[in-house]
């Protein structure tokens, strides 16, 4: 399952998201800002980001784009809070949301990305295999 951070500055709406993606399985972090959120991916493996696109402090897209730097693997959903539609880039995203009440549609979305996000490998089991890969493009003789 993947390490998921909700960006939320709705807190409550973080915390909903969260119990709904945790009863998947997921483990997830909540951040009620941009600020936060940064700090945590600087110390926690993040999988996926889900961001709110109205957040106070960052735009959305400038958020993603400094997860990237610090995660270059992490993938992102983006939850548009207006009716009009989003104010960026969409593109950046792997998919997008519209918020509502249906949690159903967010399950689906993190399903999809989900099962492209690459499973984390311990770090001994990770240095043995990194030792085997490099043993094994050695050439005797």
């Amino acid at each position: 399952m993947a390490n998921i951070l909700i960006v939320d500055d709705y807190f409550s709406i973080g915390l909903l998201y969260r119990e709904v993606l945790q009863d998947e399985g997921h483990k997830v972090l909540v951040a009620k800002s941009g600020k936060t959120a940064y700090l945590l991916a600087q110390c926690e493996r993040i999988d996926i980001a889900v961001v709110d696109d109205a957040l106070l402090d960052y735009r959305a897209e400038e958020l993603f784009g400094k997860l990237k730097k610090c995660q270059p693997n992490i993938r992102g959903i983006l939850i548009i809070s207006s009716t009009f539609g989003p104010e960026g880039n969409t593109l950046l995203w792997d998919e997008v949301v519209y918020k509502s009440g249906n949690y159903r549609i967010l399950q689906e979305k993190v399903k999809r990305v989900s099962q492209d996000c690459e499973p984390e490998i311990p770090s001994p089991q990770k240095e043995v295999q990194d030792a085997f890969k490099t043993a094994s493009t050695i050439q005797v003789g």
